[in-house]
C-alpha cells in the first residue's frame, strides 16, 4: 500500500514540526506549507491524500483555502486545526490545538477512510 500523503497548512512552524514528526511515525507522508498560497501552489503541482489545515493565518484563512481547495482541485478529505475554543465549521471536522495524539489519530484515519477525495 502506497504511503498516504497528507499536506499540513499552518503559519507556526512549531505545529508543523510537531505534525511532520507525528506523521512521519503513522507512516504517513507529509507535505508542509506555511500558509493559503503555499498550499495551493504546492496543490497546483502534486496530488494529495488528505489537508490538515490551520484556521487563523495571515492572508487566507483556514475557512477561505478550504473554499477554493474544493472548487480549484475538489479536495473533500479535510481537517481544520483552531487554538480557539468553541470553533466548529459545518463543513469539515475540527480539532483543538493543542491536540491530543490518539485523538489526531483516529480523526486522520476516519477522514482517510472517506471514499470521496
Amino acid at each position: 500500500m502506497d504511503k498516504k500523503i497528507i499536506l499540513c497548512v499552518d503559519d507556526t512552524e512549531n505545529v508543523l514540526k510537531s505534525l511532520e514528526r507525528f506523521l512521519i511515525i503513522e507512516g504517513y507522508t507529509p507535505v508542509l506549507a506555511n500558509n493559503g498560497k503555499e498550499a495551493l501552489d504546492i496543490l497546483s503541482r502534486q496530488k494529495v491524500d488528505m489537508v490538515i489545515v490551520d484556521e487563523k493565518m495571515p492572508e487566507i484563512g483556514g475557512s477561505e483555502l478550504i473554499k477554493i481547495m474544493r472548487k480549484q482541485f475538489n479536495i473533500t478529505r479535510i481537517l481544520m486545526l483552531t487554538g480557539y475554543i468553541g470553533h466548529e465549521n459545518p463543513d469539515v471536522p475540527v480539532m483543538q490545538k493543542p491536540w491530543n495524539i490518539n485523538e489526531l489519530k483516529k480523526m486522520i484515519n476516519y477522514i482517510l477512510k472517506r471514499q470521496t477525495m
